[in-house]
């Protein structure tokens, strides 16, 4: 019966990966049901099919739902791993991520600190998880309108990212997009006095061209070529070929 629902549960995983989430839930309760039964409702598995449920109901409306599987999940980890465990800290994130849904934005900060904290202690500030819990904190303070406090987290997720995964990647990317969008999101940034808010803002845009062309282009093109092509107007069919241009000091 444990093989069974081990396999309804990767299909319901599958399910919920291509949005049929009346299908991937109904599979997701069968094979709690079988876990509860056989393992026992204080065993690890029982507690992680919680955990997976929590994000159906959400995406589902179903906040209530949500939250009392994800506090039945949270029990167990509680009592089976110890508060300061990186699985604590996951379910401590769902519940945020649930709470920021309802627009309960107090709660969600409550919780996502929490998962922030044992992150931070646990695995390191330079780390892909504690990162995203930066992201996540960075979301519901833009949400708030606590703008420079959102950009602040957000440039410290950008930090992480870079040291890891490098300068080149798209999560960079991502996280550059996320930082303008923030700084653009509060209108009145762009009237108010505030100094160096423009130039950020177009500093962060020039990051972004700068790393929009290294993932379109082939790796042996470089930079300067890219700007060179950009910038120069095509030439006449006889006429000599224009010498390239200096780049602008920003």
């Amino acid at each position: 019966m444990i093989e069974r629902a081990s396999y309804d549960d990767r299909i319901a995983s599958i399910y919920y990966s291509q949005g049929e989430c009346d299908k991937a839930l109904e599979l997701k309760k069968n094979a709690l049901r079988v876990f509860k039964k056989m393992l026992g409702a204080e065993h690890l598995a029982t507690a992680e099919q919680y955990q997976s449920i929590v994000a159906i109901y959400r995406e589902e409306g179903m906040y209530k739902e949500a939250l009392n599987c994800s506090q039945k999940a949270l029990a167990v980890y509680e009592k089976v791993l110890g508060v300061e465990h990186p699985r604590t800290a996951s379910i401590y994130h769902d519940t945020a991520t649930v709470y920021a849904c309802q627009g309960d934005y107090g709660s969600a900060m409550t919780w996502f600190f929490k998962a922030l904290d044992i992150q931070e202690r646990m695995r390191g500030e330079e780390n892909l998880h504690t990162a995203s819990s930066y992201n996540n904190i960075a979301n519901v303070y833009s949400k708030q309108g606590h703008y420079d406090r959102a950009a602040e987290l957000l440039r410290k997720a950008v930090g992480v990212h870079e040291k890891i995964l490098g300068t080149n990647k798209i999560s960079r990317l991502l996280q550059l997009i996320t930082i303008l969008l923030v700084y653009m999101r509060n209108k009145a940034m762009f009237t108010m006095h505030w100094s160096g808010c423009n130039k950020r803002i177009q500093y962060i845009k020039i990051l972004l061209v700068m790393n929009i062309q290294k993932l379109a282009m082939p790796s042996k093109v470089s930079n300067a070529s890219i700007t060179n092509a950009a910038t120069q107007p095509p030439s006449k069919p006889g006429s000599p070929k224009p010498s390239p241009k200096k780049n602008p000091k920003i």
